[in-house]
């Protein structure tokens, strides 16, 4: 059990001045054989050092700290994700580990914050979070990419970015950040692009309907009266890939035709028809098989209104995977 306290410690600790949160888990795959060794020594010192300072009444050990909990959040118990380590209870190493597996890379081992998978090239270091992963493992990529600290190396639908600095790549996956490095030598783009595609064509989820819907529970109602929409995370992409949704916003009277006018830059929401277009929520999605949003009919002049769903399959700020679905139309009454 002090071998698990001691790697969480490690996880949410460590950070350089500069330095985005996935490279202290980097470093610390890199090193961790060495540390293990090292920190034999450095435990006994360390017990030593306590009992005589104990001894004379100056020492008083601080609260351990586990990282940061979101607040009104109780703290993460042992066992779980949030605890820790990564490889052993996240289900993004789940994924991973059967992703890899289906591109026909072997997984030797684990570091605790990463997996280690064979490649032509060597060993690789291989890790994912969730896009709003509590344990601060990874960051947005977008986040990234503003501060140039990554370049787009295959800019498409899914696209790939390598650190500026570093023989580091990341990219996006039904949900999920995937980061790649290997210890010495350099990756080969050809065995980057392999792993990814295996991340594509493995479903992060084989417990949950792959089947795409959303559903408006009500197409008529009273200014105040609340709606709920009601969908699946889970659906195919082209080619029957799995795909999955990570983020979901409902507009009201947005034309479904030009609903790109709602996320881009630069653009104003183009209204369906007479009265006000606006957004009525947003939900940033967790894996979850089904999820459902409840919004209010908004004070608006009797009459009909399209009722759109936009969603997204990627980072909602790179705008990856974006679609609009027309849920309906509501009628609203005096």
């Amino acid at each position: 059990m002090s071998d698990l306290r001691d790697l969480i410690e490690r996880a949410t600790a460590g950070y350089r001045p500069g330095e985005t949160p996935v490279e202290p888990i980097l470093r610390r795959a890199r090193r961790g054989e060495l540390r293990r060794r090292v920190g034999v020594v450095v435990v006994v010192g360390a017990i030593v050092a306590f009992f005589v300072a104990s001894a004379i009444g100056f020492f008083e050990p601080p609260p351990v700290s586990r990282g940061p909990v979101a607040p009104n959040e109780p703290p993460a118990e042992e066992g779980s994700c949030d605890f820790g380590p990564w490889a052993t209870y996240c289900p993004e190493a789940e994924w991973l580990r059967r992703a890899a597996e289906h591109g026909g890379f072997e997984v030797t081992g684990d570091t605790g914050s990463a997996l280690i998978i064979d490649t032509p090239e060597g060993s690789a270091y291989l890790l994912g979070g969730g896009l709003e992963r509590r344990s601060g493992n990874t960051e947005s990529l977008s986040e990234g990419v503003q501060r140039g600290d990554y370049v787009e190396v295959s800019p498409h639908e899914w696209a790939l970015w390598k650190a500026r600095d570093l023989d580091r790549y990341v990219w996006e996956m039904q949900g999920v950040y995937v980061w790649m490095e290997v210890e010495q030598g350099g990756l080969t783009e050809e065995t980057v692009l392999a792993v990814r595609q295996a991340t594509r064509e493995t479903p992060f989820r084989t417990d949950c309907p792959h089947r795409s819907y959303a559903d408006l529970s009500a197409t008529s109602g009273r200014v105040g009266d609340q709606l709920q929409v009601t969908g699946r995370t889970f659906g195919e992409a082209e080619g029957g890939l799995p795909a999955a949704t990570t983020f979901v916003e409902v507009w009201w009277n947005l034309d479904p035709e030009r609903h790109e006018s709602a996320y881009v830059d630069g653009r104003d929401p183009v209204a369906a028809g007479p009265g006000p277009v606006m957004e009525l929520v947003e939900w940033q999605l967790d894996h979850e098989c089904e999820w459902s949003v409840k919004f209010t009919i908004p004070n608006v002049p009797s009459g009909a209104y399209e009722v759109v769903l936009v969603s997204f399959s990627g980072d909602r700020e790179l705008l990856w995977g974006a679609s609009g679905y027309p849920l309906g139309t509501v009628t609203v009454g005096e």
